[in-house]
């Protein structure tokens, strides 16, 4: 890049005195920048909020509002704080400068003005708040990617989840009538046993349930009818255990089930089984 030349950019140009506006403004229009300029800090505020401008040459010494609380506002300022400020000044108070900066300011330019030296502060913070504003969008398009990875990850572990939760669900329970099978009902068996090993106290009951002339059925009106039956009886069998939630119904294979049961009494336990058989004396209805 030519050394008297600037990137795109707009410039604001504060300074309360026309002679230094002009010297600044034609050095900076030559040499490829749009310049703006204000007579004071109230101006350059309002031009600023307004313009958005890439870069402020801003005068310290102003009268009713002068540079250092023009940068102060500036920088309290959430839209307007990340414009670079550099003073322009003919201070040399090494106070005076440390009060800029610790306001926020990047640089100090010196009057009377070189016209090299403001060209290439001015191209050098130029570039750092192009190369800020890169890293901001590589920033901003990191965190959307790590986002974006973050949510299919969440996705991939919950469809997993389901997935198992699927199998285990398949693994343990009859494809046709949706109870636990053989193989839940008798490990839920093995635990009761166990329990009760342990704890003379613990009384469970097991019984079980086939259904007489089942083959019958399915040798004189079909499979398809016989699985529609064994569907119905399964929930004849959970609608007389809905009251008894100590129960546990299985079915075991082809026309058995299996009920256990953890009543405290023989007796509790022979008055669930007669409820069992009463209901069973209401007929079934299968494809009229």
């Amino acid at each position: 890049m030519d050394p008297f030349t600037l990137p795109p950019s707009v410039i604001l140009i504060v300074d309360d005195l026309p002679a230094n506006l002009e010297v600044l403004s034609r050095t900076l229009g030559d040499a490829g920048a749009e310049v703006l300029v204000a007579l004071d800090g109230i101006s350059a505020l309002e031009q600023a909020a307004y313009a958005q401008p890439d870069l402020i040459l801003l005068d310290v010494m102003m009268p009713k509002m002068d540079g250092f609380e023009t940068c102060r506002r500036l920088k309290l300022n959430e839209d307007l704080q990340d414009i670079p400020v550099i003073f322009t000044t003919s201070l040399t108070d090494i106070a005076d400068k440390v009060q800029g900066l610790n306001l926020g300011a990047v640089d100090y330019i010196t009057k009377p003005f070189q016209v090299e030296e403001v060209i290439a502060r001015v191209r050098n913070h130029l570039q750092l708040r192009q190369l800020h504003r890169e890293l901001q969008q590589l920033n901003q398009q990191l965190e959307e990617r790590v986002h974006q990875r973050t949510l299919a990850i969440h996705q991939e572990i919950e469809e997993r989840r389901q997935i198992q939760e699927r199998l285990f669900y398949q693994a343990h329970h009859d494809g046709l009538t949706g109870l636990p099978n053989r193989r839940l009902i008798l490990e839920n068996l093995r635990r009761y046993l166990d329990r009760s090993s342990q704890d003379p106290q613990a009384h469970f009951a097991v019984l079980v349930l086939s259904c007489d002339r089942f083959k019958l059925i399915n040798d004189s009106l079909g499979h398809l009818v016989g699985d529609q039956l064994l569907i119905k009886v399964a929930k004849r069998l959970q609608s007389c255990l809905e009251r008894d939630p100590a129960s546990l119904l299985g079915r075991l294979w082809g026309d058995a089930f299996l009920i256990i049961s953890s009543k405290e009494s023989i007796s509790e336990v022979t008055e669930s089984a007669d409820r069992l058989v009463q209901a069973f004396q209401l007929p079934f209805e299968v494809n009229s």
